[in-house]
């Protein structure tokens, strides 16, 4: 699986197939200590663990450091 587009941090909304496998979400800051919080449609996700898809589209939304990315993710 991979963003499209790929990841940029100038760019802010993204889209990701993921069959109903795949569920494990983690971002890795480009800088360390950065605070990040996950959210996927609406419920916080801890960086590193599991998210429920449900099928079609969800709304993973990625905040680090006061910055939202905005992340589609499109199960089935």
């Amino acid at each position: 699986m991979s963003l499209s587009p790929s990841f940029d941090s100038g760019v802010f909304d993204y889209t990701v197939n993921t069959p109903n496998a795949s569920n494990k979400v983690t971002a890795v800051p480009m800088n360390e200590g950065a605070d990040i919080v996950i959210t996927n449609n609406g419920n916080v996700v801890n960086n590193g663990t599991s998210a429920s898809w449900r099928n079609g589209e969800n709304n993973l939304v990625i905040a680090v450091d006061g910055l939202e990315y905005n992340i589609t993710v499109v199960r089935g």
